[in-house]
């Protein structure tokens, strides 16, 4: 099975005409297309300032450039997507003590939350060293005990996606979160891949781009977005 970004660039080669207008802060990449759709990639800190998003062609084999197409396809299918509501995902998905989760990619505000309701919540994240995280060594044994998987979508640009849907081993729900999510069904088309958890920005909204441009994050330009899920009506945990 392809990997996500490759699966899109079949039907939706990139287009830089699209344009309007581009933004590679420290923390995120923003696109606002002529149409004024706006998508956003996390960088990981990692952000590609020799790429110019609006002369250059990808080469998906290229981290950087990956993370450039993932924020121009989320601007151009994103606000397409039938979304089933509006609502940050402790506000959908059940979190209690009797149902061990695995977390990977280290949403520290959600965090905070879960682990007022449980201490089943184990939290993975290669790039980080925290006192909360458990060790990426002891991820396989993790899965395998658990009944619900959130995942990062910043694991669709790094290649490790499909990586991680491997290891979920006994088939439970994997939901993916995070600004970079692609929110399309065709995500669905994935294993075990019960619930998009993404973002969406008002039309020709300048101020997500300002604020990426200053350097801001998620908790940053989160005030100028609207936070949606769509459910996969397909998927049957058994």
């Amino acid at each position: 099975m392809k990997e996500p970004l490759e699966l899109f660039y079949d039907s939706i080669p990139y287009d830089p005409t699209t344009i309007s207008r581009a933004e590679v802060g420290n923390c995120y990449i923003a696109i606002q297309l002529k149409n004024g759709r706006t998508g956003v990639c996390s960088t990981l800190l990692d952000p590609p300032v020799d790429v110019n998003p609006c002369t250059f062609q990808p080469d998906l084999r290229n981290p950087q450039h990956r993370m450039v197409y993932n924020a121009w396809l989320n601007a151009m299918i994103n606000d397409d997507c039938r979304c089933c509501g509006s609502g940050d995902i402790f506000e959908v998905v059940a979190f209690n003590r009797d149902l061990p989760t695995v977390m990977v990619g280290f949403f520290k505000p959600l965090v905070a939350k879960i682990d007022t309701l449980t201490s089943s919540l184990r939290v993975f994240d290669h790039a980080l060293c925290h006192p909360r995280l458990d060790t990426m060594e002891q991820l396989p044994d993790a899965m395998a005990e658990a009944k619900q998987i959130i995942l990062t979508s910043t694991t669709i640009f790094n290649r490790t996606f499909l990586k991680i849907l491997a290891m979920n081993l006994h088939h439970v729900p994997v939901f993916l979160l995070g600004p970079s999510t692609i929110m399309h069904d065709a995500m669905f088309c994935y294993p075990d891949i019960a619930g998009l958890f993404g973002t969406l920005f008002s039309l020709y909204d300048s101020r997500v781009l300002d604020t990426i441009q200053e350097g801001g994050g998620t908790r940053d330009f989160n005030i100028f977005a609207r936070k949606v899920f769509h459910k996969n009506p397909d998927f049957k945990n058994e």
